[in-house]
């Protein structure tokens, strides 16, 4: 009977923080609703996070010419018997190509549709290709939008942008960041660290014309063992922690460039979760 009841209770706890979870996850969905029914101002030119110096805080840049919102967004909010439903459509997808996802909560997880094989030696880098695609249709072409959640240690906590319209030959970069050697009370602490302009840990690259997709890995190969047990997303690859990496890490750092023009970053958060579209490869 005491079993029965430690189970009963670990299992309320698990059904509490899903739904914590997901009302903080409706939030910022309900605020992007709510910008989608009105234009806002225009917002002033920004500059990128200096690579050289720690951020303290999660930031976002904005960076490039300055625009106004747009007030077409596909967001629906439906009112039901005792709860509303808010729906964000965060992009168009590819019909046949379903958005790569990637996640950095105390390791780098790669889910992808197509399989990833290198064929890289040594300490590094490893560089990724395709894998078996028989269809060229089905090749990852260019990287077109790009969903972040992230997650922060102060309000609104989760923060959810899409990253649309990219110009070609964008990509995709990730910096990580180790937590201190030590632990020290609840084991959160990450040491702020310079993040190298232009020297990422993993690149993401789309494909184009005879250059294939790829994925560039710094340090240490991925494990790709192991599914997902997703339909549209099956390869699973995973950077673990351990041996050259540190006990635990996280994305510090991310930007979406085009060539030594950085679009859009951030730094300083507690997660950073990716959803990466590609459009089919042009010939």
């Amino acid at each position: 009977m005491k079993r029965d009841s430690k189970s009963i209770e670990t299992t309320s706890r698990r059904q509490f923080t899903r739904a914590m979870v997901t009302a903080a996850v409706a939030a910022p969905i309900a605020a992007s609703m709510v910008g989608c029914s009105r234009p806002e101002p225009s917002t002033p030119t920004g500059s990128p996070t200096p690579t050289s110096a720690p951020t303290a805080a999660a930031t976002a840049s904005q960076t490039g010419t300055t625009g106004t919102h747009r007030a077409d967004c596909a967001c629906e909010a439906i009112t039901h018997d005792g709860y509303t439903e808010i729906t964000f459509s965060g992009f168009d997808l590819e019909e046949h190509i379903p958005p790569m996802g990637i996640d950095g909560g105390g390791s780098l997880i790669v889910d992808s549709r197509n399989k990833l094989k290198t064929l890289s030696t040594g300490s590094g880098p490893f560089t990724y290709l395709e894998d078996g695609v028989a269809d060229p249709d089905d090749r990852y072409g260019e990287i077109e939008a790009v969903m972040v959640i992230t997650e922060t240690d102060t309000k609104p906590f989760v923060r959810v942008a899409v990253y649309n319209g990219l110009l070609p030959s964008t990509q995709l970069l990730l910096w990580y960041q180790n937590i201190a050697q030590i632990p020290q009370g609840d084991d959160t602490d990450f040491p702020p660290v310079p993040f190298p302009d232009n020297d990422p840990d993993v690149r993401f690259v789309g494909g184009r014309e005879t250059n294939p997709f790829r994925m560039t890995v710094k340090t240490k190969k991925l494990n790709g063992r192991k599914s997902s047990y997703k339909k549209n997303r099956p390869h699973r690859f995973k950077h673990a922690d351990g041996g050259s990496m540190a006990r635990h890490f996280r994305i510090g750092q991310w930007r979406l460039v085009n060539g030594t023009q950085v679009l859009v970053g951030g730094s300083g958060a507690e997660n950073y979760a990716f959803f990466v579209r590609y459009g089919d490869i042009q010939p």
